[in-house]
């Protein structure tokens, strides 16, 4: 039992289970003393022995808390006749001696006390009573009820410290001493270990909150591993969702089929196996014939020679059977192969009919669905395509009006090219009439020049007058210049411009109206000559399955 933890001494805190009750030496150690205290003070009880430590009954259990309650508590306290209160009465009993593990016994725990669940908090209860009796009986001093002799239930209790300093200066001051530099120098030191002590926990507590810091860093700078998990996740679903398509897609119908090529070879079998017996049974018969008639020599021949050939129609057949077997075996491997072409020509056609927008194509079968990329679905066996899907019927003319739509954006583009031909032809037209212009006002301008030149002899104010005629004439000179020059350019760019525009948007028009022709014809023609082949292929395998 811990120092201090005797009754009524402190309050009781709540506790939890300090003792290891789950150690088997630990039980026996206190069954053990337990017992040899029932011994010591004279217990008894009907049916009481020392395997009843280990497997008590409830009488035997109310008989040793009373034993040794009034043994070691109070040995004039007289306990209840009532059995509905006995529990009751056990708890309240404790919460007097204040046991600090109250709180782990109930009613119903002292009720089954003696179930294997329930008897190691009992008997550790019981141990407990005994303990605290030998320390009071071996006269062991605990803290008195004074308050210089009491001992601090916390210690961080400023009330608690200043009712002790309190009590000491109030000594000292009943002894005529006015100053107590003793015991303020006392507290003064208790309070400088109490702030060194909290200063110490600060540093500490910093230390872990920078640690706590670069790990929220680490945490936020990297993804957390829920994240990776959850994206592993993600794959393994998506993966797990294309391996489901795929098994429903390919590989179901596929082990269907060879689930029906097995049941009629099975049949084929069981035929044989029927023909081989009624051969047996006919060969019997004959046997039992044949030594029931006389054979000649001559007869015995050819009877031999007849089986001889039999065998050897025998061996010819299975031969045959093998290399039916190996043919099918080839050209389902063969078609295999072609499958996989044909999706790697499917991917192909799906990514350029995006591109020119041929997918998504409307199914017209009154349901409004979409095609989004052709695929073979081995489940449709007819067409190994979609249902509702067709090369000819639907493929085809989508890609002739796609054809047909690209060649007439190419006459809008001709036609456009064409206007823009005429706008340079009428931009040409124009710059020449203003070069024209320009070539008619420089000649005027040296007519004037000229004129100018001859009447400069004039008085001072028709010189003035001819001046600013002149300064009149070359301003305007100037500005139809400029505003010339700046036409020209302007048409010389816009009529680069659309040179270049027109030279671009007919090369890039005719590779790729070639390119598309090329690769649709390519593709329509890969698809339907695979058709051709998978369909030859199938009906091959089904007149050799026939021949089988």
């Amino acid at each position: 039992m811990a120092p201090g933890m005797g009754p009524g001494i402190h309050s009781v805190r709540a506790l939890t289970e300090p003792r290891p009750l789950r150690s088997r030496p630990f039980m026996e150690e206190v069954k053990e003393r337990v017992f040899d205290f029932l011994q010591r003070t004279g217990f008894s009880a009907p049916g009481f022995s020392h395997k009843s430590m280990n497997d008590p009954t409830q009488t035997h259990f109310l008989s040793m808390f009373r034993h040794i309650y009034n043994k070691s508590i109070d040995n004039t306290y007289t306990f209840t006749k009532d059995n509905k209160r006995e529990a009751d009465e056990i708890i309240s009993l404790l919460n007097d001696i204040k046991y600090p593990l109250i709180g782990d016994l109930s009613k119903m725990k002292l009720g089954a006390a003696g179930s294997a669940q329930n008897w190691p908090s009992i008997v550790a209860m019981l141990d407990w009573i005994v303990c605290m009796n030998s320390t009071f009986a071996n006269d062991t001093k605990y803290g008195g009820a004074g308050p210089l002799e009491r001992e601090l239930e916390d210690e961080q209790d400023d009330q608690q410290l200043f009712y002790k300093f309190l009590w000491e200066c109030y000594d000292k001051f009943w002894q005529n001493q006015d100053t107590f530099p003793d015991e303020v120098a006392a507290l003064d030191q208790i309070f400088a270990e109490r702030n060194a002590g909290v200063t110490k926990q600060v540093e500490e507590l910093e230390s872990e909150e920078l640690k706590l810091d670069q790990q929220l860093r680490e945490y936020t700078d990297h993804d957390s591993p829920l994240t990776k998990q959850t994206r592993e996740k993600e794959l393994l679903e998506g993966d797990i969702t294309k391996f489901i398509k795929y098994r429903d897609d390919i590989l179901l119908p596929k082990l269907a089929k060879s689930k029906g090529t097995l049941k009629a070879l099975n049949e084929q079998i069981e035929q044989k196996l029927t023909e081989l017996k009624r051969a047996e049974q006919e060969a019997v018969t004959l046997k039992k014939q044949v030594d029931s008639q006389g054979i000649s020599e001559s007869d015995f021949d050819a009877m031999t020679k007849e089986k001889e050939n039999l065998l050897k129609q025998s061996h010819d057949i299975a031969e045959e059977n093998n290399e039916a077997a190996k043919r099918s075996w080839n050209l389902e491997l063969e078609v295999s192969k072609l499958q996989s072409r044909v999706e790697e020509l499917f991917k192909t056609f799906n990514s350029l009919a995006r591109k020119v927008g041929l997918f998504p194509l409307d199914l017209k079968d009154g349901s409004g669905s979409q095609l989004q990329e052709l695929e073979i679905v081995p489940r449709n066996p007819s067409s190994m395509l979609p249902p509702g899907v067709d090369i000819k019927s639907l493929i085809k003319p989508a890609i002739e009006r796609l054809r047909s739509r690209e060649v007439e954006k190419f006459k809008k583009i001709c036609e456009e090219c064409l206007v823009a031909q005429d706008n340079v032809d009428r931009i040409s037209e124009e710059l020449t009439a203003v070069r024209e212009t320009h070539i008619a006002l420089q000649g005027r301008l040296d007519r004037q020049q000229e004129i100018f030149e001859e009447t400069l002899a004039v008085n001072g104010s028709e010189h003035q007058a001819i001046e600013s005629k002149k300064a009149d004439d070359e301003a305007k000179l100037l500005q139809m210049q400029q505003a010339g020059h700046l036409a020209m350019q302007h048409a010389e760019a816009r009529l680069s411009s659309l040179k270049r525009q027109l030279q671009t948007a007919k090369q890039n028009d005719e590779q790729h109206r070639l390119a598309l022709h090329r690769e649709l014809e390519s593709a329509a023609l890969d698809v339907a000559n695979l058709k051709m082949k998978v369909a030859a292929a199938i009906e091959k395998l089904g007149q050799d399955a026939q021949r089988l």
